[in-house]
């Protein structure tokens, strides 16, 4: 499992959950002045590899249209086809195998895209896809199978109700979020078995799943999350019935979902503490690739 370590400065570090093993990757090749948060992150698990998209040179607040691609299988980190549209602060998934690029902010820093992109890995070619419907401003992003979700989500003043829209790679088309949907997502999203959770950014942090039958969250019984260890900000990733959460601090905790009985849906932690000399770091991303 990978995450970014940051504060003034940019890190991989590699985490093994069987061991308990924390391992620093090499250094990336980009600018050292870099915003660390400008990033978009994904990966291709099974192939080990991890996608570093755009970003933002912090010295002269420039986006960048940098494809920096991490290769486990060799520990190395090259540079692929740029980006067509230099962005930052923008949302990325893996669909089907292709690397999305949504929205963001480009030159103006005061203005969000509506432009959208699409990287073939095995062509290793950017093109673009159908533009947003409206400029969004990152908050968080979800894929379940063909279809990328992403929303403004909830954020401070709370002023308006946030904005989201879903991508259909087979029809190349965006349409609006439901408002169900839009209007529960109030915290970072993990996709298990084709189905949506959340883990919220208030109060104890409660976690819930949506249910698209009638467009509602419910919350998910079990254990708590164990927010008195993990503090904010969190990055998080899950794969193959597990949730992955890095916090402040570099600690982790690993979630199990499960159905009860009775239909409900649970949740089990448990908390993989990071060595001390982490204490003042703070995670921008969380993927999991294979070595």
């Amino acid at each position: 499992m990978f995450r970014i370590r940051t504060k003034l400065w940019i890190q991989w570090q590699a985490l093994d959950p069987r061991s308990g093993r924390w391992f620093v990757l090499p250094p990336m090749p980009c600018p050292k002045a870099v915003c660390p948060q400008a990033f978009a992150c994904t990966s291709l698990p099974r192939q080990g590899k991890l996608f570093v998209l755009g970003g933002m040179r912090s010295d002269t607040e420039t986006p960048m249209q940098s494809t920096i691609m991490y290769r486990a299988t060799t520990n190395q980190w090259q540079l692929a086809s740029p980006m067509l549209t230099p962005r930052s602060f923008f949302a990325s998934g893996n669909v089907n195998g292709k690397i999305m690029a949504v929205g963001g902010t480009g030159a103006n820093i005061n203005e969000t895209m509506t432009a959208v992109e699409c990287y073939d890995p095995e062509s290793d070619t950017w093109t673009t896809a159908a533009k947003l419907r409206m400029g969004l401003a990152r908050y968080d992003s979800a894929v379940m199978g063909s279809k990328m979700y992403v929303t403004e989500g909830w954020t401070w003043p709370f002023m308006f109700s946030p904005r989201g829209g879903v991508y259909d790679i087979n029809k190349d088309t965006w349409n609006l979020m439901s408002d169900g949907m839009k209007e529960g997502w109030t915290g970072i999203s993990i996709v298990l078995e084709g189905k949506v959770f959340v883990i919220s950014e208030h109060g104890d942090c409660p976690m819930k799943q949506y249910n698209p039958d009638d467009d509602t969250w419910r919350y998910v019984g079990g254990d708590k999350f164990p927010c008195e260890v993990m503090h904010r900000p969190f990055a998080v990733n899950g794969v193959e019935g597990k949730i992955y959460v890095v916090s402040s601090g570099l600690n982790v905790a690993i979630g199990r979902v499960y159905e009860e009985q009775n239909g409900g849906i649970s949740a089990e932690w448990k908390v993989m503490t990071a060595p001390r000399a982490f204490k003042d770091l703070a995670p921008s991303s969380c993927q999991v690739v294979y070595a």
